[in-house]
């Protein structure tokens, strides 16, 4: 005798606690975030010595500007990911450590979380006018935005969220502005609530 037994799993949709929500679950973050500045800090500060600067300093005795130009550059995109770590770790603490200390702050971060939710959810297709759409199963394909193509590499999916197989671009609506306007963050996230009257 056989037994068919079918088993679904169903995956409840997890949602990341944003930075506010962290401050009120842990309110003893108020102490730990300026011993932790201060630890990031010396690890800046520690790589910036051994690692970047001597490096600096045989960039700025090249004589000839282009070449100094372009190994600065090269520089800028090579940095040390220990560093590149350390000043988005100080970028978060200091937010956290502003939200936490300013009431007045915390109550513009909160308005502003509301508002990058409501900006995610703009449909990407009313955010540019896209030459030859053309739709494909429950994706949409299109010339790309970002670079010159002939033939369409652009996809938007479903769940809101784009990629182009030309140029690497990916991510949300927000990054979608991002890309397009060539501004922050906070400025497309802005930009795209004033259009909606949000």
């Amino acid at each position: 005798m056989e037994i068919e037994v079918d088993i679904t799993y169903e995956i409840p949709e997890f949602k990341f606690p944003s930075e506010l929500e962290l401050i009120k679950i842990f309110p003893e973050c108020k102490e730990i975030i300026p011993q932790k500045i201060r630890e990031w800090i010396n690890v800046k500060d520690k790589i910036m010595a051994e690692d970047i600067l001597p490096i600096l300093k045989k960039i700025n005795a090249i004589k000839d500007r282009f070449k100094r130009w372009f190994w600065t550059e090269v520089l800028k995109c090579m940095l040390p990911w220990r560093y590149v770590e350390a000043i988005t770790n100080l970028e978060r603490l200091y937010r956290l450590k502003l939200l936490t200390s300013n009431a007045k702050y915390h109550h513009k971060a909160k308005d502003f979380e509301r508002r990058k939710i409501l900006a995610k959810e703009i449909p990407l297709l009313s955010l540019y006018s896209f030459q030859r759409l053309r739709r494909t199963g429950r994706r949409y394909t299109a010339l790309c935005p970002f670079h010159t193509e002939k033939t369409p590499s652009f996809v938007i999916y479903p769940d809101n969220s784009f990629h182009c197989f030309g140029c690497e671009a990916n991510g949300d609506a927000i990054e979608f502005v991002k890309l397009l306007k060539d501004c922050s963050f906070s400025d497309a996230v802005a930009q795209m609530t004033r259009a909606t009257g949000v």
